[in-house]
Formats: structure tokens, sequence, C-alpha cells
């Protein structure tokens, strides 16, 4: 996202029928990352018919990593009306606690690796 708009967007492979979830994949994109916020919405599916469930958003700002080097990191879930404007301490990968908008239990952290801008 430059200026809160999306420049480009990917979506990962589906992680079925397991509660431990790893997602080992590499997204590309071609855009210039400078000055932009990595948008991560994560969903899962419940229920009998399967039905897709927010669970929570983070917002990654780009400028802020190492990005000639692969990057993985532990990051807080927030509902979505609190990613617009999140408090810095909740912006760094090491806070914990509830913070507000907070997605409690075990969905309130998720792993994230970039390793492929150009």
């Amino acid at each position: 996202m430059r200026n809160g708009k999306c420049i480009s967007k990917v979506k990962t492979q589906m992680a079925r029928r397991t509660l431990d979830p790893l997602f080992q994949q590499q997204l590309l994109f071609t855009d210039n990352y400078k000055g932009c916020n990595l948008h991560v919405v994560v969903s899962g599916l419940y229920g009998r018919m399967d039905k897709k469930t927010f669970m929570g958003v983070v917002q990654i700002v780009l400028d802020d990593l190492d990005l000639n080097n692969i990057v993985i990191g532990w990051y807080k879930l927030f509902n979505e009306s609190s990613a617009i404007s999140l408090p810095q301490s909740f912006k760094s990968s090491g806070s914990g606690g509830s913070g507000p908008g907070s997605v409690s239990g075990a969905t309130s952290l998720m792993s994230a690796s970039m390793d492929s801008f150009n």
C-alpha cells in the first residue's frame, strides 16, 4: 500500500486441515517498496461449511526492514478497524499482551517471511 492505496496484491496458498499452518512461500512484488506498507490479512475456514472467517490484519512498514536479506518476524494481528492507525507501540514485532483492537488467543501472532522485493 502506498498512501492508503493498494498498488499490488498477491495471495498465499491455503493450508488445509491443520491447526499449525506453515507458510513457506515466496511472494514476488515488482513495484518499488519505498514508502509502502505491506498489508497482510489473515483468514481461516471454519465449520462444516468451511465458512471464511476474518482472523486479523497487520500492516508492516517496509522502510523499517532490511529487504536485502530474508526477513522473518512475528507480528500481532489486529481487527480491521484498528489497521488504519496503529499505535507506534504495536507496530514493532516485540509487542505483547492485548492492545486496542487486538485479536486474542492463538491467532494473535503470525509469522511473515519477505525475501523477494525488486
